[in-house]
């Protein structure tokens, strides 16, 4: 076999011959040669910045004959689906068409056209869902609830100013202690700067109770849902977060925590410093969860602060769950959830029929009745 980075060179760069190209096909469907295809495309990935480089045309026929060879006839092992909606490019998942029989691959770029191409519509059909926004509900120490949107407004609570701008609720310094919620619907995100210059992503479906100045030698915070922070450094005063009777304590650094009552543990990711879980230490690139400390996809868990779904080996259900949060619907099922993982990333400022057409591109079928999505074998 010849030298695996010389095949994928010139089949990259149109000068394989017919005999080159047979060569490096039979060595990617050669499952003793996958980690070195792995590599390659690894590697690849940080070379190529745009989807630009990506000759739709050239490249169908190879994947699909990958597909093909290495598909559905394959059976008893679960299936993964790589999606993919025009993020970075489309090199970050191709060695995903490597991973176990029954890959399917979906590449979808915006402005592509073409008899096989999906085409994205910028209107909302009448039975469409629009994705979430920048929307929250605040709730003033004396139980006044304001509606958070879009634009720039100034509110006091008991002398506390309070700045509402694109999105983001600001606080300053102040001397003046009360307590405030922000919370946010489904199908709604929104920031928060705290007075110590602490900044919070709240994701949809969650709440922060905090304080409107932070006295004592601690900074104490509660949530639910899923939290995005990056806390201002100040090691006389520790910064706590608390969620579901657990404790996480740090002094500046950046972490996530997701805590949604209908997953199935509380995860907390370290993308940046240092922080305290119970007696645990996490270093960066590691997740707390439930008591067990791993390494962590850490941009898979800052994805939806960063205005993505990134679906990394995700069953349906999870899947579905996060669609659910975001585009404020129910969903339920008819018949058995199909077994399948996805691996990729999809826009969160799409349609939700844009969403639901990448996943329909798997093995599972859907229907928009209402507020509510039905899954279908």
């Amino acid at each position: 076999m010849r030298d695996i980075d010389l095949l994928w060179n010139k089949f990259i760069n149109k000068t394989a011959t017919n005999e080159e190209i047979e060569q490096l096909f039979a060595s990617i469907t050669d499952e003793s040669h996958r980690g070195a295809h792995i590599d390659y495309l690894d590697k690849l990935r940080f070379q190529i910045r745009s989807l630009e480089d990506y000759d739709h045309k050239y490249w169908e026929p190879f994947i699909n004959r990958i597909l093909r060879e290495q598909g559905s006839h394959k059976k008893g092992k679960q299936k993964v689906f790589l999606i993919h909606f025009m993020r970075t490019a489309w090199f970050r998942y191709a060695a995903a068409i490597l991973i176990v029989a029954g890959v399917s691959l979906f590449l979808v770029k915006n402005n592509r056209t073409g008899d096989h191409d999906m085409t994205l519509s910028g209107t909302v059909a009448p039975d469409d869902i629009l994705p979430g926004s920048n929307k929250a509900i605040l709730t003033l120490s004396d139980g006044r609830k304001i509606e958070l949107k879009e634009g720039a407004e100034i509110f006091n609570d008991g002398g506390v100013n309070i700045n509402k701008n694109n999105g983001e609720l600001i606080y300053n310094k102040t001397d003046i202690l009360a307590y405030n919620i922000m919370s946010t619907p489904r199908g709604g995100q929104y920031r928060l700067s705290l007075p110590d210059g602490t900044r919070v992503w709240l994701n949809a479906s969650s709440s922060i109770t905090y304080p409107t100045a932070f006295h004592g030698r601690e900074r104490k915070v509660s949530i639910t849902g899923e939290a995005y922070f990056e806390v201002a450094y100040d090691e006389t005063k520790p910064f706590h977060v608390e969620v579901n009777n657990i404790t996480v304590e740090v002094l500046g650094t950046r972490f996530n925590i997701n805590a949604y009552p209908d997953e199935q543990q509380v995860t907390t990711t370290l993308l940046e410093g240092s922080v305290k879980i119970n007696a645990s230490f996490l270093q960066p690139g590691q997740a707390w969860a439930n008591g067990v400390i791993r390494n962590a996809d850490t941009e898979q868990a800052v994805a939806w602060k960063n205005g993505y779904f990134n679906f990394n080996r995700v069953g349906l259900p999870a899947v579905m769950r996060q669609i659910s949060r975001w585009y404020d619907v129910d969903v339920v099922y008819e018949g058995k959830i199909p077994d399948l993982l996805f691996l990729g990333e999809i826009q969160r400022e799409l349609q939700l029929s844009d969403v639901l057409e990448v996943l329909k591109r798997t093995e599972v079928h859907f229907k928009i009745e209402g507020k509510k999505i039905v899954v279908m074998p």
